[in-house]
């Protein structure tokens, strides 16, 4: 009987953890989440400490539990009272909740005209206004008939408050303006995750859970890459981690992806923290002859290395001065902006770049950069937002 009971109480507590997830990661069923245990190695250190967290609360339990002295009830109360302070005081500092909360869409578009004006502006442009299923990529290339189209996913790309620091991170992309036909840039909202924002913008199609097994099974047909593949575009995308991860795989063929090229195409490529996937900063040169290797060419590049936790070692470009935007050296918001600064001063180089000539780029934040510590991430960032900017090379 204590057996069965502490098999009951051990479950009851898995039940309260999956819980906990599917506010975190809306996983709809055990099945549809298997193919991501093989990464929780390669979690980022504070996903793997919560896990040992909950691992040690299981072991206690369990040893408390089976115990015959009734001593050990009052031990077991004593230890599990304490490891549930100390849990709790963890959390409060390290660890507080950051569930998301709907508000209403919006766009915030700044400094769209053509002219390159150096004044902000906030004015709301109707084409970019909408709700639902509109997706931004979708309006901007859907009829688009330039000959090469580069669509970059941007991970954890969010909005800062301060607009200094937003434009900072651009800065190279700014000073080069009149190489551009245009530049356009601003925010929008956006609350999911990294899967979430794909779909979003690839399909128009709102993921509600972490299902990615079954995205095969929707209707794709009108998928930006199906579309354009349909008007005589081949069709690339390229991602540095694994292509089991969320079934990537799987579903980007479905959605109209001729030629893939994940992890397992890039072994030999420089590895960064996140994942130990390949790094951005590797991955241009493959990007680019992927745009030039067809007369129109339409490619997808969903980035890794700015995932969480924003690893210091990955950051090789020192030009963003944190402390100039109030940003605390080493915190991870003053990283996580370094780290997009680094690949935007990457991108800009291709404006010089004749061959690169004629390209028009769209580049789209998938969500806020996630942060244990959400005084900081309210300080930094705006919330339930993300960046985006749009430019042709001339």
């Amino acid at each position: 009987m204590r057996i069965l009971a502490t098999a009951l109480l051990l479950y009851t507590f898995l039940i309260d953890c999956l819980l906990i997830t599917v506010q975190l990661f809306p996983i709809q069923n055990i099945s549809a989440s298997t193919h991501l245990l093989p990464f929780i190695w390669q979690a980022p250190l504070e996903y793997l400490l919560m896990l040992g967290m909950a691992v040690i609360w299981l072991i206690i339990i369990f040893y408390l539990s089976i115990r015959q002295n009734n001593n050990y009830y009052i031990k077991q109360r004593i230890v599990l009272g304490l490891y549930v302070l100390l849990t709790g005081i963890i959390c409060n500092f390290f660890i507080t909740s950051n569930f998301a909360a709907s508000q209403l869409m919006f766009f915030s578009v700044q400094g769209s005209s053509n002219n390159y004006s150096q004044a902000d502006n906030f004015n709301a442009d109707a084409r970019m206004f909408n709700s639902g299923k509109k997706s931004l990529s979708m309006q901007l290339f859907k009829n688009n008939h330039n000959n090469r189209l580069l669509l970059i996913i941007d991970e954890s790309w969010g909005s800062a408050l301060n607009i200094q620091l937003q434009n900072a991170v651009i800065q190279k992309l700014l000073d080069k303006r009149n190489n551009l036909e245009f530049f356009e840039h601003g925010i929008k909202k956006f609350n999911g995750v990294t899967v979430q924002a794909e779909l979003k913008e690839l399909c128009q199609i709102d993921l509600p859970s972490l299902d990615t097994q079954n995205i095969v099974n929707l209707n794709l047909n009108n998928c930006l890459p199906n579309l354009l593949k349909n008007r005589g575009y081949t069709t690339f995308a390229v991602h540095g981690s694994a292509g089991s991860f969320y079934n990537r795989a799987d579903w980007y063929p479905a959605i109209g992806f001729q030629h893939q090229q994940f992890l397992e195409n890039m072994q030999h490529l420089p590895k960064c923290y996140p994942f130990k996937g390949v790094c951005d900063s590797a991955i241009f040169a493959d990007v680019k002859k992927m745009l030039l290797a067809q007369p129109k060419s339409f490619v997808y590049w969903m980035t890794l290395t700015t995932h969480f936790s924003y690893a210091e070692e990955d950051i090789h470009n020192i030009r963003l001065n944190c402390a100039q935007y109030d940003l605390k050296l080493g915190s991870k918001s003053c990283r996580n902006n370094m780290l997009h600064a680094q690949f935007f001063d990457q991108l800009a180089q291709w404006i010089n770049d004749p061959q690169m000539k004629g390209v028009e780029v769209v580049v789209i934040g998938d969500h806020p950069p996630p942060m244990f510590d959400t005084a900081e991430q309210n300080t930094v960032y705006n919330e339930y937002a993300v960046s985006w900017l749009h430019f042709k090379i001339k």
